[in-house]
């Protein structure tokens, strides 16, 4: 009985212990989200939304954060697999600091996963590593 006991608290631990990290983790990426609204902030999709197509892809960023009036996004799967790469165009003026409206429907041809990320990625002509920025947005696949 005391070897079942045993057994049964290392699942209980175990068990706590994922629901723990998976919370933290969570809380990090929101965190990541939260500090990048200086420069970028997404209405939709929110965080952890299940999309399906169209996929809506719509907030403000600031004016820098564009190039020519676009900038690039990603959608991957958990597995890190190029699921679609577009770009991102504002009708407003880009030439700013200030913030800029963007948005866009696009069709996902989501794969076999569930879960993914959209990755909104800063307009980097130049090149150089200091201009670099990427927010990646999790969201669930249908």
């Amino acid at each position: 009985m005391k070897y079942t006991n045993k057994i049964i608290l290392i699942l209980i631990i175990i068990i706590i212990l994922i629901f723990v990290l998976n919370f933290y983790q969570r809380y990090l990426t929101l965190k990541k989200i939260k500090d990048a609204e200086n420069l970028i902030m997404v209405e939709k999709p929110k965080p952890y939304e299940k999309i399906q197509n169209p996929v809506l892809i719509k907030g403000k960023a600031k004016g820098y954060f564009f190039f020519e009036a676009t900038f690039p996004i990603k959608i991957i799967d958990e597995n890190g697999n190029v699921l679609l790469t577009d770009y991102i165009e504002t009708k407003d003026n880009w030439m700013t600091e200030n913030f800029v409206s963007f948005e866009k429907y696009i069709n996902i041809n989501f794969g076999k996963t569930k879960r993914g990320f959209i990755v909104f990625e800063r307009a980097n002509p130049s090149g150089l590593k200091e201009n670099q920025f990427e927010l990646y947005i999790p969201v669930y696949f249908p």
